[in-house]
Parts: C-alpha cells; sequence; structure tokens
C-alpha cells in the first residue's frame, strides 16, 4: 500500500526503516478531515487498529468535508508520535493482533502523505506509479484489498484441515478400538470440509486472476464487477468458516 504513496512518503518511512511496520485504521466515517494550506488537518478515533503497538506507522483513512459537504477520502499516514493508542483490546482470541483504538486530534498531514482513494480505483494515476510500474501496484484497491484478509481464512481453514486429518488417522475410538479414518460419517465431514476449502481457495484465486487482467489494462473495475469481487470475498470466508465449524464438531 505505501508502493502507492508519493515518493517522499516512501523515502520517509522506508529510507530510515526498510522493515518499518505500519498498521491501518481503514473506517472512513471514523477519520474527519479538512483541506488546509498544503495538506489537511485530520482527527478521529479509528478501532480495530492491528498490530498498532509495535507499528512505527499508520495509515488512517479519513473523510474530508467542505462544511457538511463530503469531497473526499484520503488515507493519511501518520507517524506514531501524532497519535494516541487506547489500551483496549482486551479478548479472549486474536490478542497477539493488538487491534486497539487510536485517536488522533488535528493532526496536520502534507498532501504527499495523504493518498486520494479515488486515485487507487485502478490504472496509474496514484502519485507512486512513477517509480512502482509493476501491474500488481495497479490492481483496483476498494474491491480487491480485502482478498488478502481472505486469503488468511483459506490458509486458517486450510490447516484446521490438515490437522484434522493427521489427528483422524491415527485416532480410535474408546469402545471399539475402530480408526476414526474407517467411519464414513468422518469421511463425509472431512470431505465436505475440504470441498468449501477448495471452492473458497478457487473463487479468490479467480478474482485476482482478473483483478491483474484489469490492471494490465490500467482500467478501473466497473461498478458491478466491484459487487462481484465483494460479494465473492464474503462468500469465500462464509465457505472457510462453514468448513472449519464441520471440522470442530469432530474434535
Amino acid at each position: 500500500m505505501l508502493a502507492l504513496y508519493d515518493e517522499r512518503a516512501q523515502e520517509e518511512v522506508w529510507g530510515a526503516d526498510p522493515d518499518a511496520l505500519i498498521a491501518s485504521g481503514i473506517a472512513f466515517p471514523q477519520g474527519r478531515g479538512r483541506k488546509a494550506e498544503g495538506g489537511f488537518v485530520v482527527g478521529g478515533r479509528w478501532n480495530f487498529s492491528s498490530c498498532v503497538n509495535v507499528a512505527d506507522w499508520n495509515m488512517l483513512a479519513v473523510t474530508v468535508k467542505d462544511g457538511e459537504r463530503v469531497v473526499d477520502h484520503r488515507m493519511c499516514l501518520l507517524h506514531k508520535s501524532q497519535y494516541e493508542i487506547v489500551d483496549d483490546w482486551q479478548v479472549l482470541g486474536l490478542r497477539s493482533t493488538g487491534s486497539m483504538t487510536v485517536v488522533a486530534k488535528d493532526v496536520f498531514v502534507p498532501e504527499y502523505k495523504a493518498l486520494c482513494m479515488y486515485d487507487t480505483r485502478g490504472g496509474d494515476r496514484f502519485p507512486g506509479a512513477r517509480t512502482n510500474r509493476n501491474p500488481c501496484y495497479q490492481v483496483p484497491a476498494n474491491p480487491l484489498l480485502g482478498h488478502g484478509i481472505g486469503a488468511c481464512a483459506v490458509g486458517n481453514a486450510q490447516a484446521a484441515l490438515d490437522l484434522t486429518i493427521d489427528a483422524v488417522k491415527e485416532r480410535s475410538t474408546n469402545y471399539t478400538g475402530m480408526k476414526m479414518r474407517d467411519f464414513q460419517a468422518v469421511q463425509l465431514r472431512i470431505g465436505a470440509a475440504g470441498a468449501k476449502i477448495d471452492a473458497a481457495r478457487l473463487i479468490l484465486r479467480n478474482d485476482a486472476i482478473e483483478g491483474q487482467e484489469i490492471a494490465k489494462r490500467k482500467a478501473a473495475a466497473a461498478t458491478l464487477r466491484k459487487l462481484g469481487f465483494k460479494r465473492n470475498l464474503a462468500y469465500a470466508v462464509g465457505l472457510c468458516t462453514e468448513a472449519v465449524d464441520i471440522l470442530h464438531a469432530m474434535a
């Protein structure tokens, strides 16, 4: 994502530390901004900013208004010294994501560190295109960036399937001593879970291939196609959830 920004922003982050971590707050309604000379003045409260406890930078989504009228949507790059971290991620699961709340108040962000999201719809309009010419940076951001998270769901579900298969191969019932792998009900459950995971993987892969073709044409995805990408992502993650539920019932 940083590769889409102006070269000055890339240098400011990667020049100091090529391995710098960048958190994010991607809910545009949670951030507010107004145009100022040379940039924007932004503020807001962003929930679920994952890895913010270890990241030096943060990309925070901001809705820019002129009075009550929305005029722009920007992804603003802020250093950790410019925002407050609220330690409110007190959860039982996913604790290591560190998805805490971030609060910023009237922070000035120069234009080169405020990426216009309208320029990331596809093609090479984004500032970083001057140096990052690979088509992978020209994939329409809004409908397809979430597929990276969807891929994590596929990977997690596949790991659950692999672990279940390994366990079933060796596990026997308490009363008869029969191997669980020989039970038809077990085979059906594992087969159903595996089919759902394979289907989810293919759905996301097909979208990725189509997105790459759109990027090669330096085009933007049509509205109906964007909706199709979002539908496919939601459906694929749903399939992964169903697969893990099937496997969990066998534990």
